[in-house]
């Protein structure tokens, strides 16, 4: 059901979309078929009127010529001049038609102008200048402050070469642009409007998935460091524990051994007696060097430092490891292999720590394995971590012994105290990584180390 909500919010997104694309395709050409067919009345009606001005100012100059000829008088051909002069022509035009602005203009002066206080050489304006160069008929938009047409037309009379300039005005171009504008932003804001339904609609589902979701991890994360808090209390509780009980039965250990000493050099036995004296002597020795193991286990785990993070590389650590427990596995005839490139970027750990933790790992799955068997330490890089695994085809682990394998003093194996694997991940947890176990396939165990890798801006410590 939610999935098909989802789908269905997507696919009206997507339509209005395309919808939004269509009208707004429509009317923009719908504009510009308007626009253009605007323009090219306005350029018609512009060239015809054009042309007249021409046709008057060159008559004029024709009859100016012609009364000069005739040796008229020259007050009486300045009077025509000025009553039908090209100043008159432009003004009278301008007067009757919805007209803005006439110019006549040379590239040097100004010959008569209505309408304007001000007007471009032609020199500094490149439609002026390129309609003068061409010698050809030219209009444009003019847009500055309010919409006008201009249409510009070159023509040569007295043997001088002029410009003929003439501004419309183009409100139905305005009307259509406002129009068109008023048009588009009802429409647009409509299609804001029904898109912003949408995507709040959309928002809202996908926030809703997003807290669930945000919910559940963030109910695993405390339930994940509950455990994590719960387990360090107990391992510190432990650890202070461990380390008074061990500095007690150290003690009464080292007593012994030096009395188990006396009694070898100080009791004088028969032949009879001194062999079962040595066997007993070598008995309690052996023992209280075992006992001395599992104070130094105690010990260590209630030892353990923080970590002193540095560059360290995975191929370089696994081969001491690899070097450490090669000869046990020989002995066990075991295949102890190690696949790890060397271009793997280094992680950040304590070496000897990280050490530690993994010669534990490879001890267990040496000890947990037949002979004949084999167990692979691998190395592979991926997001930012390092990943470790060790995988053995031993016997395996049942169900109920892989939930319990971190829990300290838990252990399946006889004369063991269970701190092996409690300590590891007490490592791996303060390097900020994690560590897990499964079952490997088709039998044995795959232990897996996940840690940080280096980064190029951090510092060693010291």
């Amino acid at each position: 059901m939610k999935r098909e909500r989802h789908v269905l919010t997507g696919f009206m997104i997507v339509l209005a979309l395309v919808l939004g694309v269509v009208v707004f395709g429509a009317m923009w050409h719908e504009y510009r078929m308007m626009r253009g067919d605007l323009i090219e009345l306005a350029t018609s009606e512009a060239r015809v009127v054009l042309d007249t001005i021409v046709v008057a100012i060159q008559t004029t100059a024709g009859i100016r010529m012609h009364l000069q000829d005739e040796g008229v008088e020259t007050n009486v051909v300045g009077e025509v001049v000025r009553l039908y002069g090209t100043g008159q022509v432009l003004k009278k035009l301008a007067l009757r038609g919805d007209f803005t602005s006439l110019v006549c203009q040379d590239r040097e002066r100004i010959i008569a102008a209505f309408g304007v206080t001000e007007v471009t050489s032609i020199d500094k304006d490149p439609f002026l200048d390129a309609a003068m160069t061409e010698n050809r008929f030219a209009a444009r938009v003019v847009t500055k402050g309010r919409t006008e047409f201009e249409a510009v037309r070159p023509f040569v009379t007295d043997e001088r070469q002029y410009l003929l300039r003439v501004r419309m005005r183009f409100s139905s171009l305005s009307a259509l642009e406002e129009r068109t504008a008023v048009r588009l932003g009802l429409t647009g804001a409509i299609f804001v409007f029904v898109t912003f339904l949408l995507v709040v609609n959309l928002l809202g589902v996908h926030n809703a998935r997003l807290l669930a979701t945000q919910r559940d991890a963030i109910t695993r994360e405390v339930e994940r460091v509950s455990g994590q808090l719960r387990q360090q209390e107990r391992f510190a509780a432990m650890g202070s524990l461990a380390a008074g009980v061990a500095h007690e039965i150290r003690n009464p250990l080292n007593a012994i051994q030096i009395n188990t000493q006396l009694l070898e050099r100080e009791v004088h036995c028969t032949a009879e007696t001194a062999g079962l004296l040595r066997e007993r002597t070598r008995t309690i020795r052996d023992e209280i060097k075992r006992l001395d193991e599992i104070v130094e286990q105690f010990l260590a785990f209630a030892r353990t430092k923080p970590p002193r993070f540095e560059p360290c590389p995975p191929a370089a650590l696994i081969q001491e490891v690899l070097a450490l427990e090669q000869g046990l596995a020989s002995q066990r005839g075991l295949a102890l292999r190690a696949e790890c490139a060397e271009d793997i970027e280094p992680m950040r750990a304590d070496r000897h720590q990280l050490k530690q933790a993994l010669v534990n790992v490879v001890k267990n799955a040496i000890e947990a394995t037949q002979s004949g068997g084999r167990i692979d330490i691998r190395a592979a890089r991926g997001q930012g971590q390092t990943r470790i695994t060790v995988e053995d085809n031993g016997a395996g682990m049942a169900p109920e012994v892989l939930q319990q394998a971190f829990d300290l003093y838990y252990t399946t194996k006889p004369g063991g105290i269970g701190l092996g694997l409690a300590i590891t991940r007490s490592i791996i947890e303060q390097h900020g990584g994690a560590i897990a176990i499964r079952p490997a396939d088709p039998r044995g165990v795959i232990v897996e180390l996940t840690i940080p890798a280096w980064r190029t801006d951090e510092v060693a410590c010291g």
